[in-house]
C-alpha cells in the first residue's frame, strides 16, 4: 500500500466535505448576514480548497515523484 497516496486522497476526500459544509453555510445564512457571517462561511470554503490542493499535491508526489 501506498501510504502517502492514501493520506492523500484521504485529505481530498475531507477537503471536499469542507466544500459541502460551505455550500450548508452558504445556503442558511440569512438575507441580512453580517460582514462576520459571511466570511466565516467563505474561510470554510477556502480551507477545505487548500485541504485538496494539499491532498493532490501529496498523491501526486507519492505517485508521480516517489515511485520505487
Amino acid at each position: 500500500v501506498n501510504w502517502l497516496t492514501l493520506l492523500g486522497g484521504i485529505l481530498v476526500f475531507f477537503g471536499y466535505m469542507l466544500f459541502a459544509a460551505a455550500d450548508f453555510a452558504f445556503a442558511t445564512l440569512p438575507i441580512d448576514a453580517t460582514y462576520g457571517q459571511v466570511l466565516g462561511a467563505y474561510l470554510i470554503y477556502v480551507v477545505g480548497e487548500v485541504i485538496v490542493g494539499s491532498g493532490f499535491l501529496l498523491a501526486f508526489y507519492s505517485l508521480a515523484v516517489r515511485r520505487e
